[in-house]
């Protein structure tokens, strides 16, 4: 099960939990999952188990689906290039970031731009401030800004952040349909005080 359940957190896989009769599941390595039949109702406790049947049915038909488009978006997007025009900032400054983004495909594919500071190990972002773009076939030049956080200022002028920008498909807030299709390199920023 801990294999399945890493190849689903990479999208490599889907794990569909099915609750046949009553048990204590939300205690369990698959509690963050969607689990089927609908409402995580047990199918014990449907009045006609065919229909019980036919819903758990339909749920691994759209996850299949599901997984198959993010295939085929997966290997359509590229991002060519992601830069930090001006790497340099303080707490409640705007950071530019210029994106250079391909699609493959024949057809038009909706992301989100996203971008993350990692100071000190952690992360710093914002999903709010993600950016929606429609991807026609070809390539694309965008740009987006991140307002630097609260984030730890240096104590010394070697001392920097790396921002790291991303795409991803479907919003990044959603875990359960969130997909990430690439990542920049870490971009050194400089962070200072006001």
């Amino acid at each position: 099960m801990k294999r399945a359940l890493e190849r689903h957190v990479t999208a490599q896989a889907r794990v569909i939990p099915v609750i046949l009769r009553s048990v204590d599941w939300r205690e369990t390595p698959f509690a963050s999952l969607q689990v089927l039949p609908t409402d995580a109702k047990p199918i014990t406790q449907w009045p006609d188990r065919d229909t019980a049947f036919f819903d758990v049915a339909q749920g691994i038909k759209k996850a299949a689906q599901d997984l198959l488009r993010n295939e085929t978006v997966k290997s359509a997007i590229r991002l060519i290039d992601c830069t930090v025009p001006t790497p340099i900032g303080a707490p409640g400054d705007d950071i530019q970031i210029d994106y250079r983004l391909h699609n493959d495909s024949t057809g038009s594919i909706t992301v989100w731009l996203g971008a993350v500071l990692v100071k000190d190990g952690k992360e710093f972002y914002n999903t709010e401030q993600d950016k929606v773009v429609r991807l026609d076939p070809g390539p694309l030049r965008t740009t987006r800004f991140l307002t630097i956080g609260n984030i730890p200022v240096p104590n010394r002028a070697d001392d920097v952040a790396h921002l790291i920008g991303a795409v991803w498909y479907g919003p990044k807030s959603n875990g359960i349909e969130s997909l990430r299709l690439a990542t920049s390199n870490k971009i050194p920023v400089i962070i200072t005080e006001r």
